[in-house]
């Protein structure tokens, strides 16, 4: 069960409760939430678990046995193909989209067991229909006779009367969602953190017919009249419980023919014939991600629009965080990144802007459904497929005269739109606030953690103010500039991705000029003295023109307090108050993130319970030595690192002048002491630091050179973490979670040393910190109403 999540009017449960009747088996309903889903994140999570308590009880109620796994750290086995390789018969509900196909496929290439598939979301199913439909008014007659002989026809109802399945002999402990949290679940599950939950829409049967019948009964007669209008509440909002089936589809059609009248009839032509089109087509094309589902007439156009000038492009994280230059489109887009969801009319426009800011077809297809289904909460279903093909020429026809880029595709402008929905209202009606009063969030420390940190609660509409105790931003991914222009990469040196949510951010930087693959040759020096070179398992970054340029981007439209150090924390009243080293107390805030060294911030929160187990992960210093060379070493390599067991005094150089656009007025080295290096030189003065460091460098490569460079030293107290050091149950929680989150106390901390001393853990870390304050206060409690 993973598309009809209720216990009534279930055609997929029906066949199963048929068959286990017919063959005098246990019956037992399986629901699995993967970490492996394309667009898993804490909004998709949140919304089905929370539809998972509905209908497991409604399951109880009929004596028939179901269990619920949620994949994370604790439990991630095969449990689905353990049981369907048991199973007489596996029943699942028939969904005719991409990932839930390809996921489809895998299990039945996997086991033997016979798969049955059954529609629960169409009043005609596809397979009646027999072929897909290109046009509308083309279904609608095919399937006259089909709706008029199913629409109004009562469920018959089936029970169960088999006996129990022993869930005793399960390979998995079920969730027991009366004793864990969804919070909880969500923090150990590998997904993404950054999409938060939407209080306003609660999953599960209960919350989707409470809307429902608010709709019906203020809503519906007036549907025809003000369902264009996305400053009225003239659409009923059920896709999303649609989509998961957590609503019987058949029990709403019954309802507008007994509402009757022109509005229920809009309704339904919307609800069954639009719908169900785009349900019948990605049925029967297996296509319907790729380009060639379109018409042949829309890939003419949309090929020949490719050598149009664009007035602008922009990357995926321009496009997700609503920052361009059109504000109709940002608040369309501010619907989706805040708000889970999208006004069908507003939907079209939105689609139909993203060809003119792309450059190739390819890539606009490829933006439309990943903005779409990341945040929607019914993204990934048939009618959203249906809705974003329909913005690139789908169920339409050629228009005339044509437009640029779009050419012979129906043209639909933001400006046009702009002048029947004022964008201004509009985006204070997306923009809204999510949580009853504002929540107001205090993050110390502006490196890659908490700058991540604070961005992805400000993109949610929390109140963010970032407290930095140094001149720049970035922390260890810093750029030290000098009086002459020239400059060094002094603390992080590259950037790499290990993980396909930093892959994306990282594109997106490139497009934007942030970063640059660099490619300079990075050598190994083993015991015996030999050299290796390093092979890439993908591009190394470097910022432009700096390791800072990141935090200078990730920290715009923050506020952001430079050179304010903050010397003491204290939650009073449930609120927390800063004081820095001037006196000055700021605050209060409902939230405290610290996105600072672990041993800096078990001195910050001495009082609090996190501290005794911050106190327990050291961090390994770092000397970092600058040369400025008037003569070129002339060496083999652009990046220098040692392998040799006894940790040599230099564990990592690199000619910084080789990294793009730097200064090449001279020569510039960058020298990384090893941990053991460091700490015995740790109070050393700087200039003799340098002298030896450099030496020590000299002697490992046998370099000779004329003079020696102008050397600049630097001590980074808080370097690498390693993890050998840490207690291994602390070790493991934080691989896990990212972060450290103490919600009596409304205290998060968060850095590069939950996981490993990298740009990626760093990000990571930041985002899961964000998600365990945006749950907090976003995943509505049981008994909460619908806001609206």
């Amino acid at each position: 069960m993973h598309h009809s999540l209720r216990g009534h009017e279930n055609p997929a449960l029906d066949v199963a409760i048929h068959l286990a009747h017919r063959l005098d088996q246990p019956l037992l309903v399986y629901q699995g939430l993967s970490e492996n889903h394309p667009y898993a994140n804490d909004r998709r999570h949140t919304f089905i678990l929370q539809g998972a308590g509905d209908v497991h009880a409604e399951l109880a109620e009929q004596k028939i046995s179901s269990v619920l796994h949620v994949a994370r750290a604790e439990d991630r086995g095969p449990h689905l193909k353990t049981l369907a390789a048991r199973a007489a018969v596996l029943v699942t509900d028939d969904v005719p989209t991409a990932p839930t196909i390809h996921w489809r496929n895998r299990l039945a290439d996997s086991i033997k067991t016979p798969i049955v598939c059954v529609n629960g979301a169409c009043i005609v199913p596809p397979q009646l229909v027999k072929r897909a439909f290109d046009r509308a008014f083309a279904y609608r007659e095919a399937t006259a006779w089909l709706y008029k002989t199913r629409n109004t026809r009562p469920w018959p109802e089936l029970r169960y009367g088999g006996k129990p399945f022993p869930i005793d002999q399960l390979p998995f402990q079920p969730v027991d969602l009366q004793q864990t949290s969804i919070a909880d679940l969500l923090a150990t599950s590998q997904i993404d953190h950054s999409v938060g939950p939407v209080p306003h829409t609660v999953g599960g049967s209960q919350a989707g017919y409470t809307r429902w019948e608010n709709f019906k009964k203020q809503g519906l007669r007036r549907y025809a009249d003000q369902r264009n209008d996305a400053l009225k509440d003239g659409v009923s909002r059920m896709s999303a419980y649609l989509h998961y089936g957590m609503v019987s589809p058949f029990t709403l059609v019954r309802d507008c023919f007994e509402v009757g009248g022109a509005s229920a009839e809009k309704y339904l032509d919307e609800l069954l014939i639009w719908r169900e089109l785009a349900w019948c087509f990605c049925h029967y094309r297996t296509d319907h991600e790729a380009l060639s589902a379109l018409p042949a007439w829309a890939r003419q156009a949309l090929k020949a629009g490719e050598a149009d000038k664009r007035a602008d492009l922009y990357d995926e994280e321009t496009l997700a965080r609503a920052q361009t230059h059109d504000p109709l489109w940002n608040a369309a887009q501010m619907s989706l990144l805040r708000q889970g969801e999208l006004h069908n009319n507003v939907r079209m426009t939105w689609g139909k802007a993203i060809p003119l800011w792309t450059s190739t077809t390819e890539e606009a297809l490829r933006l439309l459904f990943d903005l779409n289904h990341r945040y929607a909460l019914d993204g990934c279903d048939p009618a959203s497929y249906g809705g974003l093909l329909w913005c690139l020429g789908q169920f339409d026809r050629p228009f005339t005269p044509e437009e640029p880029i779009l050419r012979s595709i129906r043209g639909r402008s933001t400006a046009e739109h702009a002048r029947r929905l004022n964008p201004e209202k509009y985006l204070a009606k997306t923009s809204r606030r999510l949580t009853g009063e504002p929540v107001k969030v205090a993050v110390i420390g502006a490196g890659m953690a908490g700058l991540m940190a604070a961005r992805t609660l400000s993109d949610h509409g929390f109140e963010v103010e970032v407290f930095e105790k140094s001149r720049g931003l970035g922390g260890r991914m810093a750029t030290r500039r000098l009086a002459d222009g020239g400059q060094f990469d002094h603390g992080c040196q590259y950037i790499t991705a290990r993980t396909s949510q930093f892959e994306k951010s990282l594109r997106s930087w490139e497009n934007q000029g942030l970063i640059t693959p660099w490619q300079g040759l990075l050598a190994a020096q083993d015991a015996n003295g030999s050299w290796k070179e390093l092979a890439a398992n993908g591009p190394r970054y470097v910022g432009v023109p700096g390791m800072t340029s990141i935090a200078r981007h990730l920290s715009q439209g923050l506020r952001v307090h430079q050179e304010v150090q903050i010397q003491k924390v204290e939650r009073i009243a449930n609120q927390w108050h800063l004081q820095n080293t001037q006196g000055a107390v700021a605050g209060p805030f409902d939230q405290l993130i610290l996105a600072i060294p672990a041993g800096q911030a078990a001195r910050l929160v001495g009082e609090y319970p996190m501290a005794e187990i911050l106190a327990r992960i050291p961090m390994d210093p770092c000397w970092t030595v600058m040369a400025s060379l008037a003569d070129p070493l002339h060496l083999p390599f652009d990046g220098y690192l040692s392998e040799v067991a006894l940790s040599p005094a230099v564990g990592w150089a690199a000619r910084d002048t080789s990294k793009p656009k730097r200064p090449t007025d001279a020569e510039r080295w960058v020298l990384q002491a090893t941990p053991a290096w460091t700490k015995s030189h740790l109070d050393l003065p700087a200039d003799q630091v340098a002298t030896e460091l450099w030496h020590h460098w000299c002697e490992q490569i046998s370099l000779q050179p004329q003079r020696t460079p102008e050397l600049v030293a630097h001590r980074w107290m808080f370097s690498t973490l390693d993890p050998s050091k840490v207690p291994a149950e602390i070790y493991q929680k934080l691989s896990i979670e990212r972060a450290l989150h103490d919600s009596e106390h409304g205290l998060t901390v968060c850095g590069d040393w939950t996981s490993e001393s990298r740009v990626e853990a760093a990000y990571l870390s930041g985002i899961a910190a964000a998600g365990f304050v945006l749950r907090q206060h976003l995943i509505a409690k049981p008994a909460a109403q619908l806001l609206f």
